[in-house]
């Protein structure tokens, strides 16, 4: 076999295109013959090639279907899917007699150049955002009822005409009203909606808008059509479909819940391509760059995907906020638990604080998880996330000598009970147990001393430490009397948002003389007791007052219950837990054995508070954590 053998590209900037070879005539038993055209990205922007959009699908090597590639007659090898999307568009070409070029990252990039590969997926947006329309095949339609009355329902829509700045309350009547002239009585299951809900078929080709490409794709291309067989259709017919079926399902009050058509993951898709589209399209700052974290979160473990990798480098070129443009480029020569270890440590010092660990599942669960490698602190992008506590309001008040008091305003049960579900505000780092040498001390003088505040560069040096070998540049608690776990002590630093948000000029001068003199005296200060007022806490008091919060150190010794962190129920001697800016999710972390150097156990949970502690909080007056 005459295997086909690409040329390296001429330019960075250049992109293959694809053109059929128009002297040929379509036949069913031909291989389909293309010739491949390098062109500087540039020179065809705007009009000059089609973007395609469709699903690879996880064929075998015996599975793959044959193409020919001019000059030569070269044998290249494709997906099936991609082989019947080819050969559609071939026979649209040759009978409006036309000669189109087309664009499909599968042959235009040599699957085999990794250093090709990594330049030309980076180039991906602007490719899709420089084609003339994208092109989204979403296969070959079933025989079943379902397919053949979802079918009838969009050509209907299409008709209508809609477009994207149409405004929606003018237009969805319009649909819902071709919807039950075309299904008659949507409530009947004898009409055509009844039978999208009986047929086990569920209009399988929808499906295909989960992969994580053609979301990306959907969502930058400026004209987008999509194809079915031979039904062809404008995206925004799908978008309205799913919107009129929501609402009708709404006004009947649930009378059309139970169609698969709407608990598809297609319909979650479409709303994903939505947000998409108005993030990345709006002229609002804000609106543009979007929520990177996010969105990976959202969307990745949900996505279909031929190569677990592009569940994070599908979405890395249309984000532009700080997050997503410190991540590095594409790079197909690391591993599947290399790239979402790299993701997860760049994810967390871009965006300076640790809500990215509440991503993680420690231990994996899932589909797939027993194969899961990924250390426990990086996520692993195929794995389901819980994120539904962060969003969470409670109004609660801990006190650990002897009562607990905890008012939510959504009921939950006592298992349930966790940080996450608090409005956290401030941060929190605290040491549970004794290190094991003091050599993993900092060198800051008094081993107990746990500095008040916590700087921005502090943090990210933290975080650093992660992933390399540096030591934590955090002091940690040491105990005289062993590791036993209800005779500890527990050091707890609180910082605040005024520290970081409305101090900027104070920390140069004030704060790092507060913080020298505080580490040189504070063992003399807290000697002299209540009534002895020194230079040292006033300057303290006063930095305080300036930024009108409050930042407390304190250091405990737990006599009797009242532990912090219990999740899961037995911690260590050593284990961290910390809640960092931004962060609303408590984690405990663990020295790991695997690739990286800690493991995350899971999300931390209050049992009640330290013995005679009590912990105050109001979002009203202040972002406030008071230790009494």
């Amino acid at each position: 076999m005459n295997v086909y053998q690409y040329s390296q590209l001429q330019s960075d900037s250049n992109i293959r295109l694809i053109r059929f070879d128009s002297s040929l005539t379509p036949n069913g038993s031909d291989l389909l013959s293309i010739e491949l055209i390098e062109a500087r990205l540039s020179d065809v922007s705007g009009g000059g090639f089609e973007a395609l959009s469709y699903t690879w699908g996880n064929p075998t090597e015996n599975e793959r279907t044959s193409i020919k590639v001019k000059p030569g007659d070269q044998i290249l090898t494709i997906t099936p899917n991609l082989h019947s999307f080819l050969r559609r568009l071939r026979e649209d070409d040759c009978t409006n007699g036309c000669s189109k070029t087309y664009w499909a990252d599968q042959i235009c990039i040599n699957q085999k150049d990794v250093p090709e590969r990594n330049s030309q997926v980076a180039m991906m947006a602007s490719i899709y955002r420089a084609s003339r329309r994208t092109l989204v095949w979403l296969g070959e339609a079933g025989a079943g009822d379902g397919d053949s009355a979802a079918l009838e329902l969009l050509r209907g829509i299409d008709l209508l005409g809609c477009t994207r700045a149409d405004p929606l309350r003018q237009v969805l009547p319009k649909v819902v009203e071709t919807i039950e002239a075309r299904l008659g009585d949507t409530s009947s299951p004898q009409s055509g909606i009844g039978a999208m809900a009986e047929d086990e078929t569920e209009f399988k080709p929808l499906l295909d808008v989960l992969n994580p490409w053609v979301i990306q794709e959907v969502a930058l291309a400026a004209e987008c059509t999509v194809r079915v067989s031979d039904n062809v259709f404008r995206w925004e017919s799908m978008d309205l479909a799913i919107l009129a079926f929501a609402s009708m399902a709404k006004k009947r009050k649930g009378t059309l819940a139970g169609a698969p058509i709407l608990k598809t993951m297609a319909a979650a898709a479409i709303r994903h391509i939505q947000y998409c589209r108005k993030t990345w399209t709006s002229k609002k700052a804000q609106m543009r760059q979007g929520d990177f974290l996010h969105l990976l979160g959202r969307l990745s473990p949900t996505m279909d995907c031929t190569d677990p990798r592009d569940r994070v480098y599908a979405y890395l070129s249309l984000q532009e906020n700080e997050p997503a443009r410190a991540l590095s480029n594409a790079d197909y020569a690391l591993t599947v638990e290399e790239v979402f270890m790299r993701c997860s440590a760049e994810l967390a010092a871009a965006s300076r604080c640790l809500e990215i660990f509440a991503y993680t599942r420690y231990p994996p669960i899932g589909p797939g998880s027993e194969n899961s490698k990924v250390p426990s602190w990086a996520i692993d992008w195929r794995l389901p996330s819980t994120m539904s506590g962060l969003t969470r309001s409670v109004d609660s008040s801990f006190r650990a000598s002897g009562s607990f008091e905890y008012r939510p305003i959504m009921p939950l049960e006592r298992h349930e009970l966790s940080p996450q579900v608090l409005p956290v505000r401030g941060k929190v780092i605290d040491v549970i147990g004794a290190t094991a040498t003091m050599n993993e001390l900092p060198r800051t003088g008094d081993p107990f001393i746990l500095m008040r505040y916590l700087r921005w560069s502090w943090i990210l040096e933290m975080i650093s430490t992660l992933w390399t070998d540096q030591p934590w540049n955090l002091a940690a608690a040491q105990t005289t009397s062993g590791a036993v776990l209800h005779q500890k002590v527990v050091k707890v630093l609180l910082c605040f948002d005024s520290a970081l948000d409305n101090a900027d000029g104070l920390w140069d001068e004030q704060l790092e003389q507060a913080l020298r003199i505080l580490e040189t005296h504070e063992a003399n200060v807290e000697q002299r007791g209540p009534g002895g007022e020194t230079a040292e806490t006033e300057l303290l008091r006063r930095f305080a007052s300036m930024t009108n919060r409050t930042s407390v150190r304190a250091l405990y010794a737990t006599q009797q219950r009242g532990l912090l962190g219990l999740s899961p129920p037995l911690t260590r001697t050593g284990d961290l837990v910390c809640v960092i800016h931004g962060s609303r999710t408590p984690i405990i972390l663990r020295r790991s054995t695997m690739l990286g150097r800690y493991h995350v156990l899971g999300q931390a949970y209050l049992e009640e508070w330290m013995h005679g502690e009590h912990i105050w909080w109001s979002e009203e007056e202040a972002n406030v954590f008071e230790l009494e």
